[in-house]
Parts: C-alpha cells; structure tokens; sequence
C-alpha cells in the first residue's frame, strides 16, 4: 500500500539523448523504445512506495510518463542534477517530506521495499560500488547533488557534511543499471527472457551514414 506522505522521484531525460553509451550496439530507434519501456516499468514497479513522480525537461517523456499514471515535473533544462535539485525543491514546498529517487534504467527494478522505514539517507550503489542509483533522503535538506562517475561517494559526503546519517545498502536488483554493452550482455544472461529484450532484437545495428557523392 502506498504512504501518502511518501514520494518517488524518477528523473528522465530525452528518449532520443537516452542510453548513447550503446549508440554503437543500438540504434537510436532502438534506444529511445528501450529508454521508454524501461521508464514505464519504473513507474508500474514503484508505485506501491508512494505517489511516483518523473521530472524532466522534454515534452515526450512527460507525456509519456503522465499517460502511466505518474505526476510530472518540467524542470527548467537538461542535466540530471538540475532536474533532481529543482524537482526536491518543488517537492519540499508541495509537503512532501522524504523521496525516493531512483534512475529509470534499472531492468530488474521489481520496487522499493528495501529502502523503505530508515531515517536518514539511505543509497543503493550501481553493482560496480560507484554510482548512487537509488537514494532515499528527506526532501528539505540542502544537499549537493553531484550524479555522475563516482557519485556514491560525493553523496555520502555530502549527506554526512549536513548531519545526515547514511545508510548503504546491497540490492541485486536495484545495483543492476544499463548503461555498456557489458550490463545488456549481463542482463541477457541472467534474465533471457525478459519482455522487453526483443526491443533490443528488433533492430540491433545502427543505420549506415548516407553515401557521400563526390563531385
């Protein structure tokens, strides 16, 4: 059951600009459909936590995400931080007291109930004990958002610079993001018949640069 005082906060940026660290593996049809369907099972798999908010600053991914039940934030640009900074922000002044905020390329997101009842921050690291891909943390502190190679350990920094007690947690699903050729390689073994796997099969190669005519 969901808590009314508790929230969910996905930020998503353009499906088109999503995943472009497997431009050499997907096609940019490919990874906008997976950057949504990913999105969508997000959403699907949070919403139990609270009510799921997506922030961004593109039209199509609000759009999206508002047709699967989501509440939408338009933040001023891109960049994952300004739109989880302006998202807290707008979320502190609405009421809301705590966020969960969660990447929307975690595949093997199946909900939040491991990051639920502590006090404090609470962060689920990336599999590789690097990236900060779920942090639960009060939405009125003034914390520095840092997302980014390495961001674990600024967030814990950061929250601990402001008095807050941060909890880290170990998650197998949660750890699991997809962002190299490794991780689609991983997720394929380990879970081969995923539903949403044949968005990869579909159209696994890059279309070929038109023809270049000389004169």
């Amino acid at each position: 059951m969901s808590d009314a005082s508790s929230a969910v906060l996905i930020p998503a940026k353009s499906f088109v600009d999503a995943k472009t660290r497997l431009a050499g593996l997907l096609s940019e049809r490919a990874r906008h459909d997976l950057a949504a369907a990913l999105l969508a099972r997000t959403i699907g798999a949070t919403s139990a936590h609270g009510t799921v908010y997506v922030v961004s600053d593109d039209d199509e991914v609000l759009a999206h995400a508002g047709t699967l039940g989501a509440t939408v934030i338009r933040c001023s640009g891109p960049g994952l931080n300004l739109a989880v900074g302006e998202a807290m922000h707008w979320l502190h002044a609405a009421g809301v007291p705590r966020v969960v905020i969660t990447h929307s390329d975690l595949p093997l997101i199946d909900g939040l109930s491991q990051v639920a009842g502590h006090d404090g921050a609470v962060i689920v690291p990336d599999r590789h004990g690097q990236g900060t891909n779920v942090f639960a943390v009060p939405t009125g502190v003034d914390i520095r958002w840092a997302y980014g190679s390495g961001s674990l350990h600024r967030h814990r920094a950061a929250a601990l610079r402001i008095g807050l007690p941060v909890k880290l947690l170990t998650s197998d699903r949660l750890a699991f993001d997809l962002d190299t050729a490794d991780d689609l390689a991983e997720w394929r073994r380990r879970h081969p018949t995923d539903e949403l796997l044949p968005l990869l099969d579909a159209d696994t190669t890059p279309p070929a640069p038109a023809p270049v005519e000389v004169a």
